[in-house]
């Protein structure tokens, strides 16, 4: 039987505008992956990547970037080339966006708050809602946890104008996974521009302590190291805690900052060997670093507010950072490639920095 279904070179025979990117450049991770599968699909843009992680101790696609490659592929009904484990060279052919009931699963501890962040801007911009289920990590290294996405970044992409509901019925930790989160993603309202060049006077935090499977003496643990560590800030400190089904055990701790003109979000999990306290330790360190500085948004948050920002029609948009980051360098490289817009950025890697964006 033949199969009628064209290969991506054949598709690119038809048509030559390919962005070839080099996978190696900037900060060199999965996010240079991400960003382009997400424009693509948007754009109609087909893209060729190479040289994959190429500066990784495992170099090419892990299970967790081919996820958000299928999740891609399955949401635009894309012609994929080089979608496999340890591949260094990816051809993505997009085709139409489809809303609709999807579930897409890591199968391992890979991050799902990444694959949602992948999936999430194409989606907002069908015309109909979709339903996404992700089964993976919640919480793990090197990732937006669950609880970053679900207090800070849904609501800073409600002051853009995209709107959606997160859910988690189950948290997933490294090694095990199992985690399962839920999103609605509505059609995207009027967008628009983002001002948030100043913090303003310090409100309040909102302190979550997260375990799963284990005693509640470590909840307590972390609790009594937060209210020495920020002691300055016990008057404005609330506190939550929250026992969540998982197939592992771990704790995590997410403090949230909020602020007069912005929020910032800073948290930790645990690993092997790693002390309940000292979860509690890196979260409020990473909090008082920031107070240290100036600018208004978070290290991370900078970076993953600047694709949404890129989608205003015409928009414009000014913030200021706490830090330049190499992702944010990268991520901005990207963006360019694909957008007709500028993304102007002030300041040194490590620095507090401004960020404009113009969409044309």
């Amino acid at each position: 039987m033949v199969n009628a279904r064209k290969s991506a070179a054949d598709i690119l025979k038809m048509n030559t505008e390919i962005i070839e990117i080099d996978g190696s450049q900037g900060e060199g991770g999965g996010q240079i992956i991400r960003t382009a599968l997400s424009l693509s699909v948007i754009t109609g843009k087909p893209f060729r990547i190479t040289g994959i992680r190429a500066g990784r101790r495992q170099t090419g696609l892990k299970e967790q970037h081919l996820t958000c490659v299928r999740a891609c592929r399955t949401i635009s009904d894309a012609v994929v080339e080089g979608d496999c484990v340890g591949s260094s060279t990816l051809t993505f052919v997009p085709g139409k966006t489809r809303p609709g009931e999807y579930h897409f699963d890591i199968s391992t501890a890979g991050s799902t708050s990444l694959v949602l962040q992948c999936i999430y801007f194409p989606l907002a911009l069908a015309p109909e809602s979709s339903s996404v289920t992700i089964t993976g990590g919640t919480h793990v290294l090197w990732s937006p946890s669950f609880d970053y996405l679900s207090s800070l970044w849904l609501p800073m992409l409600g002051k853009i104008g995209f709107r959606g509901e997160l859910k988690i019925d189950r948290a997933g930790y490294f090694p095990a996974g199992g985690g399962k989160i839920r999103a609605v993603i509505s059609p995207a309202g009027k967008m628009a521009g983002f001002d948030g060049q100043s913090r303003g006077e310090l409100l309040g935090l909102s302190i979550f302590l997260g375990s799963s499977n284990l005693p509640a003496t470590s909840r307590e643990r972390m609790k009594r190291t937060l209210q020495r560590s920020l002691e300055r800030h016990a008057s404005q400190s609330t506190f939550q805690e929250g026992d969540l089904p998982s197939p592992g055990r771990n704790a995590f701790v997410t403090v949230h900052a909020v602020f007069e003109h912005t929020q910032a979000c800073f948290t930790d999990v645990g690993e092997r060997g790693k002390p309940s306290e000292d979860v509690a330790v890196t979260a409020s360190n990473h909090f008082l670093a920031y107070m240290e500085r100036n600018g208004a948004l978070d290290e991370h948050m900078t970076d993953q507010i600047l694709l949404p920002l890129a989608l205003v029609p015409q928009g414009r948009s000014i913030y200021t950072t706490s830090s330049v980051s190499q992702h944010l360098l990268t991520n901005a490289d990207i963006i360019r490639r694909f957008l007709d817009v500028s993304v102007e950025i002030e300041g040194g890697e490590n620095c507090e920095g401004k960020i404009t964006v113009n969409c044309r």
